[in-house]
């Protein structure tokens, strides 16, 4: 519901309420898809995220501008007065007009979500995103659709069916079948889903939060609802509709925080979930938005230790397999000194060179391939050799069953371990707890593999990751390939050394400055002046960092960046982590 219609209204009623008459200081960048919109009069920050993930904007009430890899955008925009902040009677644009004619527009439309400014003719004069695309185009409104209410959409959806069957008998019901209308077209759709094709701009959060209240099944076909069931999805269309008339700020999660959801009602399907209510739509987003982020991050840490466990099981299943095949094989040990008996008992009618000879004595002929090269007396060892060694074989199954058996059943204890953990707090203590029966499966690296892994990788305050690269060759790998645009990338200034990347999603928040000041101190480590006291490191966001065409490996061009004096060292205590293929 958080960028929802009905939540736009009430968001942008309240910015238009406050932000009348503020005077736009600057506008700008620091992160990838946020822009932050400051003011001359204001203390507070809008911040607006173009995430397709996560579109959304409130007022940030403690915002402080970086004093580096921070951009301004939108600069025409710089010292417009506002006049009013509205929203599109039937979409998500939210308008801030302001008094020299301009428009600063929000469009939060998922993966197309952008920030615009136009002049009085619609026209754009700069964009957040994809600016060369748009800039100079005209920029039409879409039309105004009427957005019908809760209870309109049940009503229309009733009269979709003439009249519905139920309490009557075949006859008549096969005379009423439930009409194909607009987006429904059939009686087999779910009850929600034709729900949703009358009542686009509802979330389907409140769908599902009305049925529940109507005491119906999502899953519920649109040809079941009787007669008697439709008072029941009426009153709770009414009733949601009075709980919209005056909203609530609340953040809504299950058990560990899994999953988040900001809500404006109650939602009384979600069971076991708590509830935090808040005083301001703006405190709700905000928080809404930082712990969205956090719990993205665990998801992705704890969806890539899932994936290990479940490649290692995967792996221990197809060797037991082989090793029960296997022993089919050992069955032979009888029959290979059974042929070794009879090439033993008949040799002086087996000729040297021979490639089979063939025994009839029982009756049932039987075939025994030889060797060329070998002669008689030769092949007879040769199958009492493999007899042995089949022997040999069959005793050593039982042990490597038993051995991997219990390979496969500790690698699927800890992926239902892991399966249960709904916190990043959890995940690390897990972590740290079944270390050693991690590493060992192999999906977690000991120290001694940190050297033959892809990177170099440790932890620092904060809990946020750094990747240091191996060689020239690696260095590339790792800045170009491993490093997403707002991570932070290291070295050392005027010395050979690896590059280093402190992963901004690899922890809540933003890393601070002790944060920067070990990633520094290990891009210095890994530099030809790691026995200087200090060391001056370069630090940028990846985003300014690039290669010039035909440049040698590991050799790149940085914009942007900040002088940090470090003493080369590794963190105390690195946290090695497991090397991933991919950011």
């Amino acid at each position: 519901m958080h960028a929802s219609h009905h939540t736009l209204s009430l968001l942008t009623a309240d910015l238009d309420r406050k932000l009348s008459g503020a005077t736009i200081q600057n506008v700008f960048s620091q992160d990838r898809d946020e822009l932050l919109v400051a003011f001359a009069d204001r203390p507070d920050s809008l911040f607006i995220s173009c995430s397709a993930q996560l579109p959304l904007l409130f007022l940030h009430e403690s915002f402080a501008r970086a004093r580096r890899n921070s951009v301004n955008l939108l600069e025409a925009a710089n010292d417009g007065r506002i006049e009013r902040v509205n929203l599109h009677p039937s979409d998500r644009i939210v308008t801030i007009a302001l008094a020299n004619g301009h428009l600063l527009e929000v469009h939060l439309f998922g993966p197309r979500s952008n920030v615009l400014l136009l002049d009085r003719e619609r026209i754009v004069i700069d964009a957040f995103k994809r600016a060369r695309i748009v800039i100079g185009n005209r920029l039409e409104l879409p039309p105004v659709v009427e957005i019908p209410t809760i209870t309109r959409c049940v009503e229309t959806l009733r009269a979709m069916q003439d009249p519905i069957p139920g309490h009557q008998d075949s006859a008549a019901a096969s005379e009423h079948p439930v009409r194909a209308v607009g987006q429904v077209g059939s009686s087999d759709i779910t009850l929600q889903a034709a729900l949703k094709s009358v009542s686009s701009v509802v979330p389907p959060t409140v769908l599902r939060e009305l049925l529940h209240r109507a005491g119906l099944s999502p899953d519920m076909r649109l040809r079941e609802m009787t007669a008697d069931r439709w008072p029941s999805l009426s009153v709770a269309a009414s009733n949601v509709e009075q709980e919209f008339l005056t909203p609530r700020f609340l953040l809504v999660s299950g058990p560990g925080g899994l999953p988040l959801r900001f809500s404006t009602i109650r939602l009384m399907h979600a069971l076991d979930a708590a509830e935090v209510e808040f005083p301001d739509i703006h405190m709700a987003l905000r928080e809404f938005s930082v712990r969205k982020r956090s719990m993205e991050a665990f998801q992705e840490e704890q969806h890539q230790l899932r994936d290990l466990l479940r490649r290692r099981i995967e792996k221990a299943e197809r060797t037991c397999e082989a090793i029960r095949t296997d022993v089919g094989e050992t069955d032979r040990a009888a029959t290979y000194r059974r042929y070794g008996s009879l090439l033993m008992a008949h040799l002086a009618t087996i000729s040297k060179g021979a490639t089979l000879w063939t025994w009839t004595g029982e009756g049932t002929p039987c075939d025994i391939p030889l060797q060329p090269s070998l002669t008689p007396v030769q092949n007879a060892q040769r199958y009492f050799e493999k007899a042995k060694s089949a022997e040999r074989s069959r005793m050593m199954t039982g042990d490597r069953l038993r051995v991997y058996g219990a390979v496969l059943s500790q690698a699927r204890s800890l992926l239902s371990e892991v399966e249960s953990i709904t916190s990043r707090g959890e995940l690390r203590a897990f972590m740290k707890e079944k270390g050693d029966a991690l590493r060992a499966l192999g999906a977690l690296e000991s120290e001694q593999d940190q050297e033959r892994a892809p990177f170099r990788i440790f932890t620092v305050h904060g809990g946020f990751e750094v990747w240091a690269g191996k060689s020239s060759a690696n260095n590339d790998d790792l800045t170009l390939h491993h490093a997403r645009p707002e991570d932070l990338w290291f070295h050392a200034r005027g010395s050979s050394g690896s590059h280093v990347i402190l992963k901004i999603s690899s922890a809540a928040g933003e890393p601070g400055k002790r944060a920067r000041q070990e990633a520094a101190g290990i891009a210095a480590y890994y530099s030809k002046m790691r026995n200087a006291k200090i060391v001056p490191v370069a630090m940028t966001r990846r985003k300014y960092v690039h290669k010039p065409k035909g440049a040698p490996p590991g050799t790149v061009v940085i914009a942007r960046e900040e002088v940090l004096m470090a003493t080369p060292g590794l963190p105390k205590e690195p946290q090695h982590k497991k090397e991933r293929g991919e950011s």
